[in-house]
């Protein structure tokens, strides 16, 4: 009976270790990417919001270099950006507005205990003019510890490559939140 108390409750755990979600606002309609029938994107460009800025002083293990990167590269990928196609007419600014990085320590000893890790920002896209045309804030985060989250590099692309596949699912109009599903609590766990 206590294994499968024990089983049931690490099962729980690991479900609420790793959560991310999509959440629209409330501007023009989103207009959805397509690499078949366009528009695609030109320049995906990232920054800091005047708090994250100032977090980011305490969360040296966060780059957004690296998150940039990523997201070029997953949308690449989905040959949703182009930066040399005179087709593309998007472009893609994020904006990051929070972002936390446990310490080693603190992820292998008190795991999800400790909070998670976590980066969220606001993607705006953009017609060839500068004028925003949709608007969405994604977040991921990381909470699982031990072994499993003792190691910097793997929580880190954790984050970076949730926050692309939320970018690009969004971008495309095949996230949840594109299906009619709330995103106030909207959460996809485990993943």
């Amino acid at each position: 009976m206590r294994t499968l108390t024990f089983g049931a409750l690490a099962a729980a755990l690991l479900c609420s270790a790793c959560a991310s979600g999509v959440r629209r606002a409330d501007v023009t309609p989103a207009e959805h990417f397509s690499a078949s029938s366009g528009p695609i994107a030109r320049s995906v460009s990232i920054s800091l919001s005047d708090d994250a800025q100032k977090k980011v002083v305490d969360n040296i293990k966060f780059n957004p270099q690296t998150l940039l990167d990523t997201v070029k590269r997953t949308m690449q990928t989905s040959k949703l950006l182009d930066e040399n196609s005179s087709l593309a007419t998007r472009s893609v600014d994020i904006v990051i507005t929070d972002m936390r990085a446990r310490s080693n320590f603190t992820a292998i000893a008190f795991g999800f205990m400790a909070g998670a890790d976590m980066v969220k920002g606001d993607v705006v896209t953009r017609d060839m003019q500068g004028k925003e045309i949709g608007r969405f804030e994604v977040h991921a985060d990381y909470a699982l510890g031990g072994l499993a989250g003792g190691m910097d590099s793997t929580r880190m692309d954790w984050l970076y490559e949730k926050f692309a596949q939320l970018t690009l699912e969004s971008l495309q109009g095949t996230s949840d939140d594109d299906a009619g599903k709330s995103a106030a609590g909207k959460s996809s766990a485990g993943k």
